[in-house]
């Protein structure tokens, strides 16, 4: 009957009614049409049911798969009682290496998507497992006697409590997700068989190492993927929970071959994480971090601080052509120091791409440096030409400050004009500027005035 099915299968599939391998984890547990395919052999039908999940994820599983998974960390970060955590895999990771079905080995696949998950069940039993043999009395689990479990054991991951009765965890352990930042979330791994004579129960067999090595391949996940950890419960727990989680991935490792370095994880600092000590990071380390991070979004806020407190240096490159190319449009001005504004033009041709003549902010310092640098170059005037998108006001300069500031600012402009130290804004410029500043009453209108006619 099964053997019938399965021909009914094959048959269809080569007739082009049902099609395979969008899904992953249908196509390796279910559908591998190869292993009843008279021109392979069984192990190579397997080894090419391997290749395909290396081969990764169609274009159309990825897409769908990434909307769930946006929707689904949305919820969870909507959630005020969950906490979210990323953490990456170091080692190759394998998930469900014991699970029957065709091949030799087992995987564990994400329902409906066919991508690698870490079950909730998994994390939850190695954090407690991590969590009795690395702590005290607390957190110490009785299940062979059936006696109380420790206080902070039995809070968080459930057992009997000091009344005998059976209690749930106050901790939730939700699947961790897959983060799809790439298509290809698998890598082929090997296993040594070196005495099968032995396994099989030959007569006479000895584990001597006689026996000529047997490689037998697997599927497992590449190191570099990360994952989404999600806790929910109380927030004092579940930060407590975190730190388990993170030192048991870490020192001990998720899924199978544990023991030999498999399943390895390390702990990604959140952006707000990220912010906090950013003023101690140094070039090297920022530059590392935008080389693994500068592709995601949630991380721009973080690189537009980042830039804003280093200077730009040769490791900085990338980060500043994209997060702050004004800046990196003035050093090169200032270390090139071109001839003419034609030659300077020629330089500020390089960054088009980034500083598209409407979208340049006149009140940013970095445009109003490359203003004032490249003034001098303008002998026929600044109208007309690339250089004057970049020219500022009175007004940019004094955005969003108060009445008194606006009043420093202005007599410190002033003073300079008149010792010739700078030449930009003009008086004139001012005098229209003020005029157009928010929020100024008709005294303090007519005190700034003052101020310009002073010099005037």
């Amino acid at each position: 009957m099964i053997q019938g099915v399965r021909n009914d299968i094959y048959n269809l599939m080569n007739q082009g009614v049902m099609h395979h391998g969008q899904n992953l984890s249908l196509y390796f547990s279910r559908l591998c049409k190869e292993i009843d395919d008279p021109s392979r052999t069984e192990r190579g039908a397997k080894e090419f049911a391997i290749k395909r999940l290396e081969s990764g994820l169609s274009k159309e599983a990825f897409k769908l798969y990434d909307r769930a998974y946006n929707n689904w960390r949305k919820a969870w970060e909507n959630n005020s009682n969950a906490l979210c955590f990323e953490m990456a895999t170091r080692t190759p990771l394998i998930v469900g290496m014991g699970d029957q079905n065709i091949h030799e080995f087992g995987l564990s696949f994400q329902h409906p998507w066919g991508t690698p998950y870490i079950p909730g069940s998994a994390i939850k039993g190695v954090a407690s497992m991590y969590a009795q043999q690395s702590g005290d009395a607390d957190w110490q689990r009785n299940l062979k006697n059936a006696e109380p479990d420790g206080q902070y054991a039995e809070a968080v991951f459930g057992g009997v409590n000091s009344e005998n009765k059976r209690t749930a965890g106050g901790i939730g352990f939700a699947d961790a997700w897959w983060i799809p930042e790439c298509k290809h979330p698998f890598q082929t791994d090997i296993i040594d068989v070196h005495y099968r004579t032995y396994y099989q129960g030959i007569d006479g067999a000895w584990p001597d190492g006689t026996d000529a090595p047997l490689p037998v391949k697997f599927i497992a996940i590449r190191p570099g993927m990360r994952f989404l950890i999600v806790l929910s419960g109380d927030a004092n727990w579940c930060r407590v929970v975190k730190q388990i989680v993170r030192a048991a991935a870490e020192e001990r490792g998720f899924g199978a071959k544990t023991r030999v370095g498999y399943g390895r994880m390390k702990y990604l600092e959140s952006v707000k994480e990220l912010l906090a000590r950013l003023d101690s990071m140094d070039t090297g380390e920022l530059a590392n971090l935008f080389r693994a991070k500068g592709n995601q979004t949630n991380y721009n806020n973080f690189f537009l601080q980042a830039v804003r407190r280093h200077d730009c240096n040769p490791e900085l490159y990338n980060l500043f052509q994209i997060f702050r190319p004004a800046a990196l449009l003035l050093k090169q001005l200032q270390e090139t120091r071109p001839r003419d504004l034609r030659a300077a033009r020629n330089i500020r041709n390089n960054f088009s791409e980034r500083l598209k003549a409407n979208q340049i902010n006149t009140s940013d310092a970095d445009i109003q440096a490359i203003f004032n640098f490249c003034l001098p170059l303008a002998t026929n005037g600044v109208p007309g030409t690339w250089l004057e998108a970049f020219a500022y006001g009175f007004d940019d300069m004094v955005q969003e400050k108060s009445f008194d500031e606006i009043a420093s600012v202005l007599i410190n402009h002033l003073d300079n004009l008149n010792k010739g130290l700078t030449n930009w804004p003009t008086l004139e410029r001012i005098r229209q500027d003020i005029k157009l500043l928010p929020s100024l009453t008709a005294k303090q209108l007519m005190e700034l005035e003052a101020y310009v006619d002073m010099e005037s």
